[in-house]
């Protein structure tokens, strides 16, 4: 169920929460088919410290410059909280993220997923994020382990989920070397206000990036904001 409440993010403005709800007009999210096996690249930042103890997880995700995905791809841009990743792939299965992402040429989509292994993996999607418009998530963890998902103030979905964080991370994420990145040297893509909860108190989170592909770039300023672009994009 979709659920609508104040918004938890201040960056979060009237049109981006029309952004979710339609201004009026809401829908119950669909599950996708599950895709083919990808090649993950990441341009990325993360923290291991107190993954254990976090009780919440938020930023704003905003971008100008579209990106390009190839069609039988994904590309996406999100908050994360995860377990254990697995020895053979050094990528977690235990997963909890909300964010944006493209299947292939089909419109940038508001996205939510978890999961614990390959075999019990869900996500879903919400209306389109459109470009300059804002999108604040919010990703909150009860004593319980459930995990609960907003975006612009809107609950997406909660489920409980028996595994213990080990690493939160915030950035993008591709399927095929050809996509490019949201974002232009010039015109990058956004991640600003990251902040995360413990002890019940929300505190700036500031976080060392990486990437693992050599056009996808990231970077972090002393405010902590996180800048995203793709070397191929026209500057």
């Amino acid at each position: 169920m979709i659920r609508a409440r104040g918004c938890r993010n201040s960056a979060a403005s009237l049109s981006a929460l029309c952004l979710v709800t339609g201004c009026g007009v809401t829908s119950s999210p669909v599950a996708s088919p599950r895709e083919s096996p990808p090649t993950y690249n990441f341009a990325v930042a993360e923290e291991h410290r107190n993954a254990d103890a976090i009780q919440g997880l938020r930023a704003t995700i905003q971008w100008s410059v579209a990106p390009i995905t190839a069609q039988d791809s994904a590309q996406s841009t999100w908050i994360g909280i995860f377990g254990q990743s697995e020895p053979a792939t050094h990528l977690s299965l235990k997963v909890a993220q909300v964010g944006w992402k493209q299947l292939g040429t089909t419109p940038v989509r508001v996205f939510w997923e978890w999961g614990t292994n390959s075999h019990d993996n869900r996500i879903h999607y919400g209306p389109a994020v459109r470009p300059a418009e804002p999108l604040s998530v919010e990703l909150d963890r009860d004593p319980t382990g459930s995990f609960i998902f907003w975006a612009n103030g809107i609950q997406l979905g909660q489920i409980p989920l028996p595994w213990t964080p080990t690493y939160l991370a915030v950035g993008a994420e591709t399927h095929q070397p050809s996509d490019v990145m949201a974002g232009s040297s010039r015109v990058p893509e956004l991640i600003t206000s990251v902040e995360w909860e413990l002890n019940g108190t929300w505190q700036p989170l500031k976080l060392a990036t990486f990437s693992t592909y050599p056009t996808y770039q990231i970077a972090s300023d002393s405010e902590g904001t996180l800048r995203i672009w793709d070397l191929r994009q026209p500057s």
